[in-house]
């Protein structure tokens, strides 16, 4: 018994005629004739009954027609679903994020991937980005969103998502808002909101930073994420280097951009080089056609 026996029975079960079954599966007749007496030696089942003027279904053919038809249903669907994950556009995708993107595009672009591309699933963890690349080389997730191009040679690669420049957030009432921008040396003697320095390479680098310029940070209040940052700002508690996506999320506050932060803040996905699911390079895409419309949303907001 194979795939085409099956196929060919089900042509003449509902065409009940074999010149025209023939013709609807582009054989000739005597072939036809052939596959439906072998598939009923083999089942020991007679499927029709035929005479010289008709042929009609026994009814151990109705019911075999019945189950052929629900057969065929399937391996069309496993077929579909097959070529759609060899395709990138089915599966489970683990991604590991830090909370601040979801003060970002990040929510509007699992929207946008759900609507594209609503066979794979996206599965969103929320976790520290230094506990993202441990999570990686674990295979616990598929994809790390943050802010570090981080690339172990041969490991991982890393894939630039949208461009996210630094602000200062800070109340609107604060001497520092009078500027249209900022630069480092105008944070001297302010009071700062940090992220604790082992919370993201961004934050170690910023913290090195502020020590190499002689910042006092003994009063400084420090927090794990970002939305806890841009709160204890909100409350006056002071000012905070944030990425422009996530400042613009807290009402009461305003931001100037910092335009000599030698420290990126933009978005990349971290992958495994041997991750074999091809529905991560479908999302990375989707994110990237994303871009264009986060960058020019983020200029229009936060012009430099």
């Amino acid at each position: 018994m194979n795939i085409n026996q099956l196929k060919y029975f089900v042509a003449l079960a509902e065409e009940l005629n074999f010149t025209r079954a023939a013709r609807r599966l582009h054989i000739s007749q005597p072939p036809l004739s052939k596959q439906i007496a072998l598939l009923e030696e083999e089942l020991e089942v007679r499927l029709f009954n035929r005479t010289s003027r008709r042929v009609e279904l026994t009814e151990a053919g109705r019911i075999y027609l019945y189950e052929v038809k629900a057969i065929l249903a399937r391996l069309s669907r496993a077929t579909a679903r097959a070529r759609s994950v060899e395709q990138g556009m089915e599966g489970i995708v683990e991604v590991g994020l830090s909370s601040s993107h979801f003060l970002g595009p990040v929510p509007q672009l699992i929207a946008q991937c759900s609507m594209l591309a609503p066979d794979i699933h996206l599965v969103l963890n929320e976790m520290r980005p230094s506990d993202q690349i441990l999570a990686l080389m674990d295979r616990t997730i598929d994809i790390s969103i943050g802010r570090s191009r981080a690339v172990v040679d041969g490991v991982f690669k890393s894939v630039l998502l949208w461009h996210d420049p630094p602000v200062v957030a800070m109340l609107t009432s604060h001497p520092l808002a009078e500027y249209n921008q900022l630069q480092l040396k105008q944070l001297m003697g302010q009071r700062l909101v940090l992220l604790e320095r082992d919370s993201s390479s961004f934050a170690s680098g910023f913290h090195t930073l502020c020590t190499q310029m002689g910042m006092d940070l003994r009063r400084s209040q420090l927090v794990e994420e970002v939305p806890a940052l841009l709160y204890l700002v909100e409350a006056g508690l002071g000012i905070a280097v944030v990425p422009a996506s996530a400042a613009r999320r807290v009402m009461g506050l305003v931001s100037r951009p910092l335009i000599d932060l030698p420290l990126s803040m933009d978005v990349y996905a971290l992958v495994r080089l041997d991750n074999t699911k091809t529905a991560i390079w479908t999302f990375i895409e989707l994110a990237r056609q994303f871009q264009s419309a986060v960058s020019q949303s983020a200029s229009d907001i936060f012009p430099v």
